[in-house]
C-alpha cells in the first residue's frame, strides 16, 4: 500500500521551519524583476504565508523543550554566588516586618511541620510549603504604600517568538507574586488580571513567575518558565524578568534577559535547600524579596552571570 498522505495540520513544528526554512532561501535568491518568475514567487509567497499559519498554533508551557529555547535563540548562562553573595542574602531574608503573623520564626516552624509530617513525592505537597513560603514573603514585605499579591494558577496568554515572528507560545504558570502600589489591593484582589492588563499597573509595578515542581521533574521544566518568563516580557514590553522554580524545599532562581538581535539569556542558580530544620530559609528568603524588588532590572546583587 502507498504510504498514508498527510494533512498540512498534521505537520510538526519542526517540519514546518524546515520547510518554510528552505522556502524562504530560495525564494530570497530569485529575480524578482524577470517576467517568468514572477508568477512562481507569488505562489511560493502564498505556500509560505499558509506553513506560517500552521505553525502558529500555540506550543504550551508544559511541552516545551530545550529545543524550543534552541528555535527562540533563549541561550542558557550559569548564576554564581558573588563572594559575599550568601551572607549578604541571608542577612537581607531576615530584614522583615515582624508584626505579621507569619514571623521568621513562625514560618520556619510551621515548615519544620510540613517537612516532619507531609511526604514530599507529589507537586500537592510542594505547593504546601510553596504557599507558605510565598505567603511569608507577601505579608512581611507589603507596607504602607506597596502591596504584594500571590496570584495561582496565572495564564499567559499565547505569544510570538520575536526572532521569527511564527512559533508562540501560552499556558498557566503556578504563580505569579506581583508587588504594586497599595490603592490597587482591593481591585487586585477581586479581579487580578484585569488590573494587572492596565497601562498604569504595568509601569510601577515588579513580578516574578514560580513553578512549583516536585524535585525529580524540576529540571526537566526549566525550559517551561524560562519561556514563559520570555513570553510575558513581550506581553508588557519588559526587557528581563526573575522568577524560581521549586518543590518548595528546593529551590532553582532564574532570570530572563532580551536581547537586541531578538531572543534573549537566561540564567540559573544551582539549588538551594531549606534544610532538615529549616535553616536556610533565611537565604531563599533574602532571594525573594530581591527578585522580587527587582525583577526588571538586569543588575544581579548577589550573583554574576558566567
Amino acid at each position: 500500500m502507498p504510504p498514508q498522505k498527510r494533512k498540512l495540520s498534521d505537520l510538526s513544528t519542526p517540519d514546518v521551519t524546515n520547510i518554510t526554512g528552505a522556502l524562504f532561501t530560495f525564494t530570497e535568491g530569485l529575480d524578482e524583476n524577470d517576467e517568468g518568475t514572477k508568477p512562481l514567487l507569488e505562489d511560493f509567497r502564498r505556500i509560505l504565508q499558509k506553513l506560517r499559519v500552521t505553525a502558529a498554533q500555540p506550543t504550551s508551557f508544559s511541552s516545551a523543550t530545550k529545543d524550543d529555547l534552541n528555535r527562540a535563540k533563549i541561550f542558557f548562562q550559569n548564576l554564581e554566588w558573588k563572594e559575599d553573595g550568601k551572607v549578604s542574602a541571608a542577612e537581607h531574608g531576615l530584614f522583615a516586618k515582624t508584626n505579621s503573623f507569619l514571623s521568621f520564626e513562625n514560618t520556619q516552624t510551621m515548615i519544620s511541620i510540613i517537612l516532619s509530617h507531609v511526604p514530599q513525592v507529589n507537586e500537592m505537597a510542594s505547593r504546601m510549603l510553596t504557599d507558605l513560603v510565598l505567603l511569608h514573603l507577601a505579608s512581611t514585605h507589603s507596607d504602607e504604600t506597596e502591596a504584594v499579591t500571590v496570584i495561582p494558577d496565572y495564564t499567559v496568554m499565547k505569544t510570538k517568538t520575536t526572532f521569527d515572528g511564527i512559533h508562540s507560545y501560552g499556558g498557566v504558570m503556578d504563580y505569579l507574586v506581583a508587588k504594586y502600589p497599595k490603592e490597587y489591593s482591593n481591585a487586585m484582589l477581586c479581579d487580578p488580571i484585569s488590573i494587572l492588563e492596565r497601562e498604569s499597573i504595568t509601569e510601577k509595578r515588579q513580578s516574578n513567575i514560580f513553578e512549583a515542581k516536585n524535585l525529580a521533574s524540576m529540571r526537566d521544566n526549566i525550559a517551561q518558565v524560562v519561556l514563559a518568563a520570555a513570553a510575558t516580557c513581550q506581553q508588557e514590553g519588559k526587557k528581563c524578568t526573575r522568577g524560581a522554580l521549586t518543590d518548595g524545599n528546593t529551590w532553582i532562581f532564574f532570570t530572563y534577559s532580551q536581547v537586541d538581535s531578538g531572543g534573549g539569556n537566561y540564567g540559573l542558580t544551582a539549588e538551594i535547600t531549606l534544610g532538615e530544620h529549616a535553616e536556610r530559609l533565611p537565604l531563599i528568603l533574602g532571594l525573594l524579596r530581591d527578585w522580587l524588588d527587582n525583577a526588571h532590572d538586569p543588575n544581579l546583587q548577589y550573583f554574576n552571570a558566567v
